[in-house]
């Protein structure tokens, strides 16, 4: 939310006094941090949608920076999730684009259940994923951060126990990738 301001961390009531739009849900998506001895910050989910019987259609610019390229971790450190947008129900107008790529969007919301949700992308991360210590992967899994499919980019999986364990032998990328694909809302 950069409206009406352009401060990147607009309050969710300021927001929703000022426009015609109410805020369904604004949060975290799990496995989105790109993993890394630092893990990247997690991307973030918001879904908006038209008020009730607030008159005249909405208009919206979506401008979802990112989408399309992913930032590449550094020393061996991995992407993040990747920038996206849906919008259900509302009419997309053209956007502007740029080199052939659609950067900017106009989606007009005509009533409340029209709506649209957009995917921040997540941080890269820093350095070699099985250096994340233990404790802090334990961490990330009890805050929501990392699921259990995602612990398999840090070469980690669960115990029988409940314990964070590091696993033996290397995962490939690949399956570090697919870890990472679930997304779930972080719910606290």
């Amino acid at each position: 939310l950069m409206y009406p301001t352009s401060a990147g961390n607009v309050p969710v009531e300021m927001f929703e006094q000022r426009t015609p739009l109410l805020v369904e849900r604004k949060e975290l998506i799990p496995d989105t941090g790109g993993p890394g001895a630092n893990r990247g910050g997690l991307g973030q989910r918001l879904v908006l949608r038209k008020a009730d019987g607030d008159g005249p259609p909405a208009l919206v610019n979506v401008l979802p920076h990112g989408m399309g390229a992913p930032m590449e971790g550094l020393l061996g450190g991995m992407q993040g999730g990747e920038a996206s947008f849906t919008v259900h129900g509302g009419v997309v107008r053209n956007g502007a684009r740029r080199n052939g790529k659609r950067e900017t969007t106009l989606v007009e919301l005509r009533d409340s259940r029209d709506t649209i949700a957009v995917e921040a992308s997540g941080g890269s991360g820093f350095g070699d994923p099985r250096a994340r210590p233990i404790a802090m992967l334990a961490a990330d899994l009890a805050e929501g951060y990392v699921t259990e499919a995602g612990l398999a980019a840090y070469g980690a999986s669960r115990s029988a126990s409940g314990s964070v364990v590091r696993r033996a032998r290397k995962v490939p990328r690949k399956a570090a990738k697919a870890g990472r694909e679930r997304r779930r809302p972080v719910r606290r």
